[in-house]
């Protein structure tokens, strides 16, 4: 009996407002059959982050979210509305007010999400879309009805914080030979390059090599060798040594000689780190070392091509890890980052808004 009793529900209280409207007999009047929700779009809504002062103190910072910026896919199909780009994390989705538009005006209503009691949709109102909602729209004559499952998708981690996970050297190394790893380009040899600058400044050990496109051309990669000159032959060298070369992929290339990046004025350089290993990493280059205490250093980071590397929050070590003689990094082809350090102990982090497009859409939690 409860199968049927929101069909007869919805019909009989269409018809009621359609005989209703009736007035003048004389009056001639076309009521419609098909019936569908049009649009869906939100209001504004609230986001609440938690943040720490700097005294250590929990604080929490209200912010508004412009709902009608978060595009909803109407399945008419599957009859399912959803926003394929998530609301950001922290947003409050328990009190929203949202604009539905019917075809042909049709009758409106909303399902009680714990049992089949009904209400009618009103733009002024308040919903809950912490669950999967269910709308009813009726069509002008009374006659037909269809149902739609809404669900107002919200990300349940934060943006850019990294999370790391941490393996026992078995399981790490095992994990690392299953992950497809991004292919590193071989140290250059030098031998016939072209340079900028005295070949004194090329580096001699813990080299490291990474390479990507151009945001300006595909077709052009960037090769950036980072490195340090022998203490015993330089023994005042603080800093790293950074070359960089372009390169083209194209049908048609031409050579170009290697740039020495001169630290001369530059208020970030990189510092000396013995096994420095640098990966290419959310379209930047991130470095790691030991430093010369014989301790792990933080993640450097260069968003201009290994010009300046600066220390940056979103980009962390986890808690726990060390490293006093050996660290690697690695990337894979699902933007996990892998961190090798001495006895083989493997970490494995990523950035979360890194992991998003590799995941289908998932839904608020039901």
């Amino acid at each position: 009996m409860k199968r049927i009793w929101m069909p007869l529900t919805l019909l009989l209280a269409a018809g009621i407002l359609c005989s209703s409207c009736l007035g003048n007999e004389d009056e001639e009047y076309t009521y419609y059959d098909d019936t569908a929700i049009t649009s869906f779009s939100l209001g504004t809504l609230k986001c609440y982050r938690h943040l720490l002062t700097k005294d250590g103190r929990d604080s929490i910072v209200t912010t508004n979210v412009t709902g009608s910026n978060y595009k909803f896919y109407i399945d008419q199909e599957q009859r399912k509305i959803f926003n394929p780009d998530s609301l950001p994390y922290g947003t409050d989705v328990t009190k929203v007010l949202c604009s539905i538009t019917t075809k042909n005006a049709g009758t409106l209503v909303i399902k009680h999400p714990q049992n089949d009691s009904i209400m009618y949709y009103t733009s002024s109102d308040s919903i809950d879309f912490s669950v999967p909602r269910t709308f009813y729209v009726t069509s002008q004559s009374g006659r037909y009805f269809r149902s739609y499952e809404v669900h107002v998708n919200a990300h349940q981690e934060i943006a850019n914080d990294m999370v790391w996970k941490q393996f026992t050297a078995e399981e790490g190394l095992a994990a690392m030979q299953q992950a497809p790893l991004i292919e590193r380009m071989e140290i250059p040899s030098w031998e016939g390059e072209e340079l900028d600058s005295d070949a004194s400044l090329l580096p001699t050990e813990d080299i490291t090599v990474t390479h990507f496109p151009l945001r300006t051309n595909s077709d052009v990669e960037q090769i950036v060798v980072v490195g340090n000159r022998s203490l015993v032959d330089y023994p005042d060298d603080t800093l790293a040594v950074v070359w960089s070369k372009i390169m083209e992929t194209g049908a048609t290339t031409h050579p170009h000689s290697w740039i020495y990046h001169n630290t001369t004025g530059v208020r970030y350089p990189l510092p000396r780190l013995k096994s420095l290993t640098t990966v290419y990493y959310d379209e930047r280059i991130l470095a790691l070392g030991i430093q010369p205490d014989g301790t792990l250093s933080n993640l450097y980071v260069s968003r201009d091509g290994g010009i300046t590397w600066k220390v940056d929050e979103n980009y962390t070590l986890p808690e726990g890890m060390t490293a006093s003689e050996r660290v690697t990094m690695e990337v894979d082809q699902n933007n996990y980052l892998w961190i090798t350090t001495d006895d083989n102990a493997v970490w494995r982090g990523r950035v979360n808004r890194l992991g998003w497009d590799n995941q289908q859409t998932v839904f608020t939690r039901q």
